[in-house]
């Protein structure tokens, strides 16, 4: 995988000279808009101000925020050293950091840097959270960021399936979706923090929040129940509520959908085909064969978004999806309606006992961004 890394980074080294030299030279692409409510895309074969956007964006922010400022971060996984290396650079210039991780994964040199930055800065922190960081079982999974300021941007958030890995960039199709000048969003993901921080179990730690009059919102796993039910299940509450026939158009790009939710979570995709919806179905390495055999029977259109031979190891050396993403659109009160759900929530089983979020996304304008990535990867495979 290292060595695969380095071809990658000698190819990019030589496209820029070429590039410079006026021979074989590329389009330029302008460098994405670091502080823009807005999703942000890692195409794994992208080069350029095109490749490593989830990673840059992160780097980015820690690297602008203001001496004084608060940044709290949640992730299953942190080994990217350019990241923790951002992390410690804005620790010893006056940010606060305070990061949460699995401690299944707390002892990478990435995790231990940081640790040792916080020594001589007391109000930051990083905390390894045994399972979920609010109930029994489960482990921390989800993958958010909260800036109280970068430039001069108050009350960013930053949410999505990108962990702060190597592999997060090299190999991954992933995203991040970012709102700025959100205190509401803002205030929400520091409120779950703030439980989350305590590595407490509690009876009821599902918490859900409501944006934009409902259109947009935000669920917070794990839910209230250690063997939960499709009745538990917030995904599932969400297909049965969309309406089904003509007109809805679904689009589901999941890293992992097996066990007994995945069978769950297919029995309402194909209701929704079976009334006439359109769906559309992007698979990762460990979704189940047979559930995706079930889906292409009743109509749905299923990719493996995956190298050929890819398996669900994450040290491998192929590209494949890592998204936890659906987008909908569908006919409601007489006016068309775009949503996006986006965050951390694979669709199996586990991640309902999991610390997850799902970000719920509303406007024609995400809906686009997040079509157009989810049928370029389409065309990829």
């Amino acid at each position: 995988m290292i060595r695969r890394h380095l071809r990658r980074t000698l190819l990019v080294l030589l496209g820029s000279l070429l590039a410079a030299t006026g021979f074989g030279a590329a389009p330029t692409q302008a460098a994405p808009n670091w502080l823009a409510t807005s999703a942000y895309f890692n195409d794994p074969r992208a080069t350029g101000d095109a490749s490593n956007v989830t990673r840059n964006l992160v780097i980015h922010h820690f690297d602008h925020a203001p001496a004084g400022s608060l940044v709290r971060g949640t992730t299953w996984n942190l080994t990217d050293t350019a990241i923790s290396d951002a992390m410690v650079r804005a620790i010893n210039w006056g940010v606060t950091v305070r990061l949460i991780v699995a401690k299944a994964n707390c002892s990478s040199s990435a995790v231990a840097a940081v640790v040792v930055a916080t020594i001589f800065h007391s109000s930051s922190y990083v905390r390894c959270t045994v399972g979920s960081a609010r109930s029994a079982g489960g482990t921390m999974h989800q993958k958010s960021y909260t800036f109280s300021a970068v430039d001069g941007v108050r009350h960013v958030a930053v949410v999505g399936s990108a962990n702060a890995t190597v592999e997060g960039y090299a190999d991954q199709w992933t995203d991040l979706f970012q709102f700025v000048n959100r205190k509401d969003v803002y205030d929400a993901y520091n409120s779950v923090f703030a439980l989350q921080q305590r590595d407490r179990n509690m009876a009821k730690p599902y918490r859900s929040y409501s944006f934009n009059g409902g259109k947009g919102g935000a669920q917070f796993f794990p839910v209230n129940d250690p063997t939960p039910t499709a009745a538990d299940d917030p995904v599932h509450a969400r297909l049965t509520s969309l309406p089904k026939g003509r007109g809805t158009v679904i689009r589901v790009a999941t890293y992992a959908m097996h066990g007994s939710r995945g069978s769950w979570l297919t029995n309402d995709l194909i209701a929704h085909a079976r009334a006439g919806s359109t769906v559309v179905v992007l698979t990762g390495p460990p979704a189940d064969d047979a559930l995706e055999r079930r889906l292409r029977a009743a109509g749905v259109s299923v990719t493996r978004a995956f190298d050929p031979g890819c398996s669900e190891v994450e040290n491998g050396s192929c590209n494949y999806i890592h998204l936890k993403l659906m987008t909908a659109t569908y006919v409601s009160g007489g006016a068309r309606q775009y949503r996006v759900w986006t965050g951390s929530d694979n669709w199996s089983t586990d991640s309902l006992n999991n610390d997850e979020v799902t970000q719920k996304i509303a406007g024609k304008a995400p809906y686009d961004q997040y079509v157009s990535f989810i049928d370029k990867i389409r065309r990829v495979y």
